[in-house]
């Protein structure tokens, strides 16, 4: 269906489609319902990226213009999205209205432990801030070599949280919870309890957690 589409908009040069996220079982727990033309997917990018990274088909042109993604993201993700908005600067991008595409969320994948490196937990912050430097002067941070300037800013944000490990399992737990993983926000709320037992706001999310499950 994607070579069809292709074969059908000749200045495409790459295509999407719409996507199911299941849950363990198999259970379909939410479909996407992404906009599909080129002016309006970029018009949401940096705040939101209404296409899929691992369910796209790409031109040949394309790669070899573009190249695949970026060192900087290794280990720590996000690199589909900085890749993406690289290719909307010179090629025309397009989703199919048709769900062709499921996603199983896996806690043991590169964005799944968040606790091995909290980075993890920024990394889109880090987009948006690329993309608008983009918007703004044409190149970021990473395109001009200046890694520096990112690590930085990551560690900035990493201070934000604190070096206690109750802090950072606690704030996995709640990003986890608004995600919609709500069991395994439930996990790491319980870890950071065993970490700091008197803290009264971890136990009363921990009821609020259990009543949405």
């Amino acid at each position: 269906m994607l070579l069809h589409a292709f074969e059908n908009n000749p200045d495409i040069g790459v295509i999407g489609s719409n996507y199911n996220r299941i849950n363990e079982t198999g259970e379909i727990v939410y479909t996407s319902d992404f906009v599909l033309n080129h002016n309006e997917i970029v018009a949401k990018m940096p705040e939101q990226f209404e296409i899929v990274g691992s369910g796209l088909m790409i031109k040949r042109k394309v790669y070899n213009q573009i190249g695949g993604y970026n060192e900087f993201f290794d280990r720590i993700g996000a690199e589909d999205y900085y890749w993406i908005y690289l290719i909307t600067e010179k090629f025309q991008i397009m989703n199919l209205k048709k769900v062709l595409y499921n996603y199983r969320f896996n806690e043991n994948s590169v964005m799944g432990d968040l606790s091995i490196n909290p980075q993890k937990l920024f990394i889109t912050e880090v987009i948006t801030y690329l993309i608008n430097q983009r918007k703004l002067n044409g190149v970021d941070a990473i395109s001009s070599g200046n890694t520096i300037e990112i690590s930085h800013f990551l560690e900035k944000k990493l201070k934000e949280i604190g070096n206690k490990k109750n802090q950072l399992l606690y704030y996995i737990a709640k990003r986890r919870f608004y995600e919609g993983h709500k069991k395994l926000a439930i996990k790491y709320l319980l870890k950071a309890i065993a970490k700091n037992p008197i803290k009264l706001s971890y136990y009363r999310d921990y009821i609020y957690f259990s009543r949405r499950l």
